[in-house]
Formats: structure tokens, sequence, C-alpha cells
């Protein structure tokens, strides 16, 4: 542990404060695109900020992102889809701290909650795509808590 120090250097004295160093846990923001276009509306492609994409519908169901307790989720649309309609929890656990909101930019943002680590909670996408035929669409990606 490190504590208040005295230095003298060629009869100047020098008084140091050293306090203890407190470990800060930085908060990361994730985001997720998702994109569908009008001719294939189903499933979307779903593409993370931790290098997945996916464009098939078992893949988009195994789309994982790793988090930590209080980082913040943003979702955002791309290509035909024209709204991100709900984000909804849909596991056991609390995966958000508070229910996802959307934002004036038509985003939606939520804080990850405490749930255990390694735990893999799923969560439901609804969203609409111009023009399409049978919107709405939801999709089940999946929030995973890095180990401690």
């Amino acid at each position: 542990m490190l504590s208040e120090s005295n230095l003298s250097l060629k009869n100047k004295s020098i008084n140091i404060n050293l306090k203890t160093p407190q470990i800060m846990c930085k908060t990361t923001i994730h985001t997720l695109t998702v994109g569908a276009t009008t001719a294939i509306p189903f499933p979307p492609t779903l593409a993370n900020d931790q290098g997945f994409t996916s464009i098939t519908e078992p893949a988009d169901k195994n789309t994982t992102t790793l988090v930590k307790n209080g980082d913040i989720m943003i979702w955002k649309k791309s290509e035909d889809i024209t709204d991100l309609n709900a984000i909804t929890e849909t596991g056991g656990d609390d995966v958000f701290s508070s229910n996802p909101k959307k934002q004036k930019d038509g985003t939606w943002k939520a804080t990850v909650g405490n749930f255990p680590a390694n735990n893999t909670q799923s969560y439901s996408i609804t969203y609409t795509v111009k023009n399409a035929l049978e919107n709405p669409y939801t999709q089940d990606p999946k929030i995973k808590m890095n180990p401690k």
C-alpha cells in the first residue's frame, strides 16, 4: 500500500502524497445494427461491434454480445428497416437495469443489468421493413455476461 513519503534533494524537501489507486471499470458502449431489405425482410442481418455478422436465421439466434454490468447497449436500424418497434427481455434474469428506451434518432438504448457471470439471456428485437408483407418481424439475439 502506498502512503505519504518525503524526499530530500539538495537541501530541498518535497512532500509526495500518494493515495491508494482506485480501479475504475470503464463503461463500454455496444452497438447492434439490424438490417433487412424489402426483398428479404427476414431474417435480418445482425452485426455487432465485436466483429460478428449474421445473414441467416440460425446465426441470428446465435448472435451473442458479450457485456458487463453497467455497459450501454445501442440498437440501430439499417437498409430498408423503417422502425425498430421494440426491444424486450424474454429471459428469466433482468438483462437490462431498466427497460430499453427508444431515442429521438430512432435508435434504442439500455443499460446492462447485473445478471450472473457467464449467463446468457435472450431478448427480442421487433422491427418493420418498408413495404414488406408480414410486418412486423421479430428476432431473438442473445446477450452474455462476461466472466469476472
